[in-house]
């Protein structure tokens, strides 16, 4: 069994290694059988070059989940969740409150914060990144332990079967609550990123090819209306180019379409069993 781990004892304050752990768990469906489905694959090395590209994208898909952007995505749920809370902006109980912290947090623009954590949830391209800000997040993230480092601690990814079809998330924390508040948030963020990123790359992609098949089009159109006949054998270059490129359109497109990982929420995060 593959197993990336990131977990180890709670090193957050007042969290000891004996005390009670609660583990969150939701699953994934990779969908690497059906991809291996859209590839026609040589008879005679058709095993090692489908274990080959499975292993390939099960590693991709690992790396991406533990990337920073994607983990960054959590770290800023779960600050808005207790700094909204710590300032009564919602009914519930901070996760994590840190007295020692209290007069370093009054140094910073909480609401300010807060509302540029949001703004960036909602739009996760084509947003103005405002670096001191970003300073501050990870500052007060990491007196809570909300930090990428610290929350790799606390998440797992796991290979359930040799086809590696489904994917085991665990999250693990000193909380029931937050354990599934984070796991919950992790799986919605990470799925609503997946589908932002791969719709922006399908569609950067076409557009590029659709704009230069056009832009070839037209091209050859304005040749073939001033044309004489010294230009025929340009003409037939042109056309074999545009033809050759509206070729390559039709490829791309498949080629996006029969890559893309149809990643499913097939169990979504628990309460910890443990929870009473």
């Amino acid at each position: 069994m593959l197993l990336l781990s990131f977990f180890t004892s709670c090193t957050f304050s007042g969290c000891k290694k004996d005390k009670d752990s609660y583990c969150s768990v939701a699953l994934i469906s990779t969908g690497i059988s059906e991809l291996d489905r859209r590839f026609e694959v040589d008879q005679a090395e058709g095993g090692f070059i489908t274990g080959f590209r499975r292993e390939l994208t099960f590693t991709n898909l690992f790396d991406f989940m533990k990337s920073r952007i994607v983990v960054k995505h959590l770290t800023y749920r779960l600050l808005i969740h207790d700094l909204r809370a710590r300032q009564g902006d919602i009914p519930e109980s901070p996760f994590r409150i840190m007295q020692a912290s209290e007069v370093y947090l009054e140094n910073y623009s909480l609401d300010s914060l807060v509302e540029y954590m949001e703004a960036r949830l909602r739009n996760f391209k084509d947003f103005e990144i405002e670096e001191q800000k970003e300073v501050d997040i990870e500052e007060i993230a990491s007196s809570f332990n909300y930090d990428y480092e610290s929350l790799l601690q606390s998440l797992q990814l796991i290979e359930t079967n040799s086809k590696m079809d489904v994917l085991r998330i665990e999250f693990t924390s000193e909380d029931p609550s937050l354990s599934y508040f984070a796991l919950s948030n992790y799986c919605n963020d990470f799925f609503a990123y997946y589908s932002c990123i791969q719709t922006y790359k399908y569609q950067e992609t076409i557009e590029f090819f659709r704009d230069l098949v056009a832009k070839k089009k037209s091209e050859l159109e304005r040749m073939k209306n001033d044309s004489s006949q010294d230009q025929k054998y340009e003409i037939s270059l042109l056309e074999e180019e545009y033809l050759g490129v509206k070729s390559i359109l039709q490829t791309e497109i498949l080629k996006l379409e029969n890559t893309t990982m149809p990643l499913k929420l097939i169990q979504k995060a628990t309460l910890p069993s443990n929870y009473k």
